[in-house]
């Protein structure tokens, strides 16, 4: 049997175009962001903070001031220093946001960083700043608390700031963002799309859901064989499209033409009944005997040939006997016309439950008087007996209505069959959106 549940890569199949787009749109929308966005430099000048001599508590003071002289990067002294020896290119204020020091307690160096939007100014602070460090270091080693006492240390420039690199905006970082925004948004759309899709719109729909076991589409409302021209009412077209489906179903059993053919729908409403009726006239004007045979509470597809089962409507259904299996009894009704399908109703109607014996020996009563059968029977939830009949059919057809049928229906009543071990040739899809 087919695998019926759909899957990621049909969703993916669906919406990759969507999602490719939008990832290059979200990508160049970032692109042409960071373009827009003045660039911004960083250089760096390093330090490293010594003590004089050997002393343990020299060098241990050395290692334990370094933080300090990283904080003192952005005092208010050096800062006010740094803009003098710039000639006024910054002010204090734009320093204090774009400068900071950085201590490294492996390597023991200080490194201080300045940005600028002018890659030079941004060398030059760097520079700067670290000379007026070592400035404030010779003049006076700044102590952890007031009033302590602490060793000597020095403050050395080791690499001065020789060019500045762009930090922001960094294009290949923002892109790579911009990209996975615009995935990420496709992907949610998909996602509340398919959700919120809750029933078969197409034929593409329909093969999603049932692995491409879609016999076709098919329209058209009445169907009065007694007009001698199939689905009146619908056009030509509707008519072509049920001829089109009895090919299918004749070419389906390969070298032996399915005799016992169930038809029903997925949920109500489906226009099973005109899909079985309409299927029956067919396969008749293909010169074949054909029984039509509706086991349905509502008679759909006898309806679609007359109003009442008896003809009492003047309509041309003359009653001829009747066929019994068990406690059975099914009236036979013939319409006025040639190549019309036999009629069969239940009397009292359809049995309330139906066991694999009796429905196999129902569909061998009515085999015996034609070539082919079609059943007509009414959805799972309101006609349990369907998956009984589905198992005594050769061939069974689930009717879906377009925009209607809601896809959990399909999925589930496939699902059913497949437990039911039933032969499921395939699925219709009925495009009108009359109700039958």
């Amino acid at each position: 049997m087919y695998a019926w549940r759909i899957g990621f890569l049909a969703i993916a199949r669906r919406w990759w175009p969507i999602v490719a787009l939008a990832t290059g749109a979200g990508a160049l929308l970032a692109y042409l962001y960071s373009s827009t966005v003045p660039p911004t430099y960083e250089a760096e000048a390093k330090l490293v903070v010594t003590a004089p001599g050997t002393d343990l508590g020299a060098l241990q003071a050395a290692t334990e001031l370094a933080p300090t002289y990283a904080e003192l990067v952005r005092s208010t002294r050096v800062l006010e220093r740094t803009v003098q020896a710039l000639d006024g290119r910054v002010t204090a204020a734009d320093l204090r946001e774009n400068v900071r020091g950085e201590w490294d307690q492996e390597t023991r160096l200080l490194t201080v960083r300045a940005r600028s939007r002018d890659p030079a100014v941004a060398v030059l602070t760097a520079n700067a700043l670290a000379r007026q460090l070592v400035r404030e270091a010779s003049t006076k080693s700044p102590a952890p608390e007031a009033g302590e006492a602490t060793p000597r240390t020095e403050l050395g420039i080791v690499e001065p700031a020789a060019d500045a690199v762009r930090v922001r905006p960094q294009s290949a970082l923002l892109m790579r963002f911009g990209a996975l925004a615009g995935l990420f948004l496709a992907l949610a759309l998909a996602l509340l799309v398919e959700l919120g899709r809750g029933t078969v719109r197409d034929e593409d729909d329909l093969a999603e859901l049932t692995a491409g076991a879609v016999l076709g589409s098919v329209d058209g409302g009445l169907s009065r064989p007694a007009d001698r021209e199939l689905g009146e009412g619908a056009g030509r077209g509707g008519a072509d499209s049920y001829r089109r489906l009895a090919e299918r179903v004749v070419a389906a059993g390969g070298e032996e033409v399915p005799r016992g053919l169930l038809v029903f729908g997925a949920q109500g409403d489906t226009g099973s009944g005109t899909v079985a009726a309409n299927l029956a006239a067919a396969l008749a004007g293909r010169g074949m005997d054909v029984i039509l045979a509706d086991l349905d509470e509502k008679l759909e597809a006898v309806g679609l040939f007359a109003a009442g089962a008896g003809g009492t409507d003047g309509t041309q259904v003359e009653r001829y006997g009747a066929l019994r299996h068990g406690g059975i009894v099914l009236d036979r009704l013939a319409l006025r016309s040639e190549d019309a399908p036999l009629l069969v109703v239940p009397r009292g109607g359809p049995p309330r439950s139906l066991d694999v014996a009796a429905a196999r020996g129902l569909v061998e009563v009515l085999l015996a008087e034609a070539d082919v059968v079609v059943l007509h029977s009414g959805p799972l939830p309101r006609s349990p007996r369907s998956l009984t009949l589905a198992h005594a059919a050769d061939v069974t057809i689930l009717v879906v209505r377009r925009e209607h049928t809601r896809r959990d229906s399909v999925t589930s009543t496939l699902d059913s069959l497949d437990l039911a071990r039933a032969k499921v040739v395939g699925t219709v899809l009925h495009t009108s959106r009359r109700r039958s």
